[in-house]
């Protein structure tokens, strides 16, 4: 079982192995083009026009084996950076801009457009793990799946709140937590529609009993959820609409026409390096994970 004490080991690590290359790397011959390899296939992109809420989720595939030995840098990862909306169209024009510079001629610069300019955040985890990035490189390529919000269906709810990896047709193992240990795993056998611990042996765990760790919001203070609205009545402080000044949040005073009480977040995921000349993060292309549309009572 891994714990967040070993995580937080492994990003200490990587830290002074990196740092150790720049500084050994530095003034060496000429200086190295670092072309990071983005991640692969986006797979069921949400759209913000996505009426069906069990249809709001990203899934992707991470690039790690072709990075695994970069000229004059290590890699660290691959990172999914976001930002929520209130007005589709300023969002539309932001995709717009990205997608235009988002080509093997550019190399980081839609990066760099999607990070400085539009001010994307990294997508959090909660409770925090300590992690360099949303999927750090573990050298070989693998599917993250992650939905931001828990859905309602008849029953009550249908998908909650988690984070995957990795991600697989048969099976798929999510990040749990508890006090003691910290980061924990909770493996889900699709054919059997039944859950375990990822421990050995595994231990069967009922699907309401399941303490997921979830995406949360990157924000200056505090901590704050994807449930804008409260959806399931908790009365916590941490479920609320975003507010202007939040540095994830692109306010505008009116909501889409036609899309009352609904927001938008956008994401996208990027393959990230250390440039061991210059002691810098670089990236890669970007790939659009698809549009999630945060609706009240949904």
């Amino acid at each position: 079982m891994k714990g967040t004490k070993k995580l937080q080991k492994q990003n200490i690590l990587i830290f002074f192995f990196c740092m150790f290359g720049c500084f050994f790397c530095c003034g060496c011959g000429l200086e190295t083009i670092v072309i990071v390899q983005p991640p692969i296939t986006s797979n069921g992109s949400s759209l913000y026009s996505t009426t069906d809420p069990l249809s709001w989720f990203c899934d992707f595939v991470t690039e790690e084996e072709k990075n695994d030995s970069l000229p004059g840098a290590d890699f660290i990862g691959t990172e999914v950076y976001y930002r929520i909306y209130k007005n589709y169209s300023t969002l539309s024009s932001h995709k717009s801009g990205i997608s235009q510079i988002n080509t093997t001629t550019n190399t980081t610069a839609a990066a760099t457009r999607l990070i400085e300019t539009y001010k994307y955040q990294p997508l959090g985890m909660y409770p925090e793990q300590s992690r360099a990035v949303f999927a750090y490189n573990r050298g070989s390529n693998t599917r993250v799946y992650f939905r931001l919000k828990t859905v309602k269906d008849s029953t009550g709810i249908g998908y909650r709140a988690a984070i995957s990896r990795p991600y697989g047709e048969k099976t798929a193992r999510y990040y749990g937590y508890d006090d003691m240990n910290g980061l924990i795993f909770y493996d889900y056998d699709k054919a059997a529609d039944s859950w375990t611990t990822g421990d050995a042996p595994p231990v069967p765990v009922d699907y309401k009993d399941l303490r997921l760790v979830v995406p949360y919001r990157t924000i200056s203070v505090g901590v704050r959820s994807f449930d804008f609205f409260d959806d399931n009545e908790t009365k916590n402080t941490i479920n609320v609409e975003p507010v202007e000044g939040d540095i994830d949040y692109e306010y505008s005073s009116t909501f889409t026409a036609d899309y009352d009480n609904t927001y938008f977040v956008q994401l996208y995921a990027v393959g990230v390096a250390l440039d061991t000349n210059t002691c810098a993060n670089t990236y890669s292309l970007v790939l659009d994970l698809g549009t999630i549309p945060i609706q009240k009572g949904k």
